[in-house]
């Protein structure tokens, strides 16, 4: 495995989810291009998070061009494009065919400790009447996992620790992108 490029797959509802991290270039291209390929052979819709991706080349985005290519229509989107990244996807005009940012979570801080405890909601709700996602921030000096993760978002009965607002912030968006919300609205309406 390449080390400047780390890939993980969820499969979630019929969608591929798929984390990249480091850099998207020659060294990186096979790799990628085969994850994409098997994501997009076993799952209706594949969304790549480029959240983490530090660097892209001609190869990188020519990798992903070729992923679009593939997929029927709708079915392949790009999300979490940032700094250097969403630069290169202005620029070369590619930024308006791969994102996808039909989603976007509003959030609120709801609470404000003195040990520097916070927690934030979004403003947007389930049809239960529910915060869509919830993050909590540990103190100063604790983490929730012991490993730095000082960020715990809660979305749909799952949790997850996070380093740093933002990250947790982008993790809701991207499963929210996902169709995690609809995903269990259906399991819902099976279970009734």
């Amino acid at each position: 495995m390449n080390a400047a490029c780390e890939i993980t797959v969820l499969n979630r509802n019929g969608r591929a989810i798929v984390f990249l991290v480091g850099e998207m270039d020659l060294s990186a291209r096979e790799m990628i291009d085969d994850a994409l390929l098997r994501a997009q052979q076993g799952s209706a819709d594949v969304i790549v998070d480029v959240s983490k991706v530090t660097y892209i080349d001609s190869t990188g985005i020519n990798t992903l061009l070729r992923a679009h290519h593939r997929a029927p229509e709708g079915q392949f989107h790009v999300v979490g494009a940032t700094g250097a990244v969403r630069r290169v996807l202005d620029i070369t005009g590619l930024a308006e065919l791969l994102l996808d940012e039909s989603l976007s979570l509003t959030w609120q801080q709801i609470t404000y400790h003195a040990s520097g405890w916070r927690q934030w909601t979004t403003v947007e709700r389930t049809e239960q009447g529910a915060p869509v996602a919830e993050i909590s921030e540990d103190g100063p000096s604790a983490t929730f996992d012991g490993h730095g993760a000082r960020y715990r978002l809660d979305m749909e009965g799952h949790s997850a620790a996070y380093g740093s607002l933002d990250d947790a912030m982008s993790a809701a968006r991207l499963f929210a992108t996902g169709g995690w919300e609809r995903g269990i609205r259906r399991t819902e309406s099976h279970n009734s």
